[in-house]
Order: C-alpha cells, then sequence, then structure tokens
C-alpha cells in the first residue's frame, strides 16, 4: 500500500516519504513467536477469513495514507475502517487498526476521537491477547493524557502498560521503549 502512494506521489507524500518509511513494521516482529502464538487465532470460516483479509487491506492503504502525511484522506478512510473493522469481530485486528486509528491523534486528528479509538484498541488488544498492542495503546494514551495536563490518567494507563509489558517479559523489546518514552513525559510534566 505504501508503494501505490509513492507511485502516485505529490509534493506532500514526498515531504512524508521518510516519515512513512520509519512507519514501516519491524521484520522483529514476524521472529517472536512466544507473542505470534499468544495472539488469538484467526477464524476457520472461511468467508471471515476472507473479510479479514479485505479489512487487512484496508487497513495497509489507511497506514500509507496517515504515514505519508495525507491527513485528509486518511480521516477519510479511519471512518470506514473503524467501522469495518469492529464488524469483524476479530480482536487483534480491531486492536490494531483502533489503534492506527488513534494515534492519529499525535498528528492530524481530534484529541477525544483518538483517546476514544485508543481505549477502544486496548480492550480490543487485551481480548485478543495482543498484549504488544496493549502496551502500544498504553503509551500513547500516556503521551496524549500529558499533552491534555491529565497527569493522572496519564499515571493510570502507564500502569496498565506496564502490566502488559510483565506479562510479555520485560526484556528489551521496542514496546519497552514506547512505554520509557512515556514515563519520562509523565514525570517530566509532574
Amino acid at each position: 500500500a505504501v508503494t501505490d502512494v509513492f507511485v502516485r506521489a505529490d509534493l506532500e507524500t514526498v515531504e512524508n516519504a521518510v516519515s512513512a518509511a520509519a512507519a514501516l513494521p519491524s521484520l522483529e516482529q514476524c521472529a517472536d513467536v512466544p507473542s505470534l502464538e499468544s495472539i488469538t487465532r484467526t477464524p476457520s470460516d472461511p468467508a471471515k477469513r476472507r473479510r479479514i483479509a479485505e479489512v487487512r487491506e484496508e487497513l495497509a492503504q489507511f497506514l500509507a495514507a496517515r504515514d505519508s502525511g495525507r491527513c485528509d484522506r486518511a480521516t477519510g478512510l479511519a471512518e470506514a475502517l473503524v467501522s469495518d473493522v469492529d464488524a469483524t469481530g476479530y480482536e487483534p485486528l480491531r486492536a490494531e487498526a483502533l489503534l492506527a486509528a488513534g494515534e492519529m491523534g499525535n498528528t492530524c486528528s481530534d484529541q477525544a476521537v483518538a483517546v476514544r479509538r485508543l481505549k477502544a484498541a486496548f480492550a480490543a488488544a487485551i481480548a485478543g491477547r495482543s498484549d504488544a498492542k496493549a502496551v502500544e495503546a498504553a503509551a500513547t494514551l500516556m503521551n496524549l493524557e500529558v499533552r491534555a495536563g491529565d497527569l493522572e490518567r496519564a499515571r493510570d494507563w502507564q500502569e496498565l502498560g506496564r502490566a502488559a509489558l510483565e506479562r510479555m517479559g520485560d526484556e528489551d523489546r521496542l514496546e519497552k521503549a514506547w512505554l520509557l518514552a512515556g514515563e519520562a513525559l509523565v514525570k517530566n510534566a509532574s
């Protein structure tokens, strides 16, 4: 999907190309067998699997627009994505899509909408046993709550993020870095 955006790049896309490339997922995630095995499996029903695959493609299109700085397009895609992903009922994908849509609160979306989506992402991540997404949602919520001046809520998300990280195994992980960055924001704002 990112490649498709770059093929039809305008000035705004070119200006955000480095950010878009940096936002691509790490290949290390593919080697994290325990995390991959813990996530709720995809339904066995072929129709549900097909629909989940379609929504994954929709998510890829959204991410390409968001990460290339095309906020207006990403905002429009986010609305449909959130509705479609909710209809799948597949919690790991709901967590991933709601997290991606909620992260727009850092750049180009209404913070209240972002917080609502991130809370839903956290809940879906817990339900789908996707601890990495739970930590990421908690860390992003910490950041947004600090920016909103609500340190008590930021500390609540810090505690929840720590719990999810502990369940994953508190080793050197990217998720730990996100949480530590959020904790630093909370500490500096106190």
